[in-house]
């Protein structure tokens, strides 16, 4: 999730909307179907920007890195 967090983060936004558009978000499904957060996946689909999804990560990961310590 960390390395999705940086990609999302120096993402142009003609990348970040070719998959993540009214039609389909690339990055919501595989966040749902692959790591198996599906809050995570929930607030990547509502990000309107990379950088807004790349903020919803950053958070999640940072919560569950403290729910291990």
């Amino acid at each position: 999730m960390r390395d999705l967090q940086s990609a999302l983060a120096s993402m142009t936004e003609d990348t970040f909307y070719y998959h993540a558009n009214d039609d389909k978000n690339d990055f919501s499904n595989w966040v749902k179907e692959v790591i198996g957060d599906s809050k995570l996946a929930r607030e990547i689909s509502r990000s309107r920007t990379a950088q807004q999804a790349a903020r919803y990560t950053a958070d999640r990961v940072a919560f569950l890195g403290a729910k291990l310590a």
